[in-house]
């Protein structure tokens, strides 16, 4: 099941640092499109990358799973990715490795398409999910770092609006 949502709340703020940066996905796709189509088969291609196994003394708490990128849902854009390599393995291909250097470039350029913020105690976000990363921090030893995070299957507004 793909998360399609998710939320966050800050309890306690990190010492120092700590922003987070969020990216609509569809504003990525047309970008990455208008550079080359071809990034986006390669991105969307149905072994375009593995997220092993999550497996904790034996027991397999997550199963592997091989997907792309980028598919179409319900009429909707759904991505799935990370830069998290240690948690993925990228299919060998020219033009992924290509699309992938891409988006990493992109989402680091400032430009007025991404949105950043850093999380102050009592403050949260409640989006679709958006590409997101957060930025390294500081804790203090003494009241570290909290944030709540919720990650839900259906899209904001997908279901039946209350009556």
């Amino acid at each position: 099941n793909a998360i399609r949502s998710f939320a966050m709340h800050c309890i306690t703020a990190a010492a120092q640092g700590g922003e987070n940066t969020y990216f609509d996905p569809d504003l990525l796709y047309v970008m990455l499109r208008d550079k080359d189509p071809r990034y986006i088969e390669a991105l969307s291609h149905p072994k375009a990358m593995v997220i092993p196994a999550n497996v904790e003394q034996g027991r397999v708490l997550r199963a592997r799973r091989v997907t792309p990128v980028f598919t179409q849902r319900q009429g909707s854009l759904l991505l799935r990715y990370t830069e998290r390599n240690r948690y993925i393995q990228w299919r060998n291909d020219k033009m992924l490795l290509e699309a992938r250097n891409l988006i990493r470039e992109i989402l680091n350029e400032n430009n007025h398409y991404r949105m950043a913020h850093c999380l102050r105690p009592g403050e949260g976000i409640i989006c679709n999910n958006v590409l997101h990363k957060r930025a390294g921090f500081t804790d203090n030893p003494d009241n570290p770092r909290l944030l709540y995070r919720a990650r839900f299957h259906d899209s904001i507004g997908s279901g039946n609006p209350a009556q």
